[in-house]
């Protein structure tokens, strides 16, 4: 049988991984979007995404002077709306 010590030992190990598994949810959900946002370089960047449901997300990028919004599924990809940009639409969205 179990003594107390190992039921303590047990029940103290169950709540330290509960923690940690909570504490990195909480710091992936928070900052996992700025984790992407650093590693891009390139020429396109992924400005936003919204998760609308399983396999469902629309995406909001900037190639080169355009911004594009995109709807992305399991099956397609399809291009919701374009923009281009301005030095003037640029500078006012860094102002807000």
């Amino acid at each position: 049988m179990l003594e107390g010590i190992d039921i303590a030992k047990f029940l103290s190990a169950f709540v330290i991984t509960i923690f940690l598994i909570f504490a990195i949810y909480y710091l992936v959900s928070r900052y996992g979007k700025n984790i992407v946002s650093l590693n891009q370089k390139g020429e396109i960047k992924i400005k936003d995404i919204k998760f609308l449901g399983k396999g469902k997300n629309l995406l909001l990028i900037e190639v080169k002077d355009k911004e594009i919004l995109l709807s992305v599924d399991e099956k397609e990809v399809k291009v919701i709306e374009r923009w281009k940009l301005t030095k003037n639409s640029e500078t006012e969205k860094e102002n807000k």
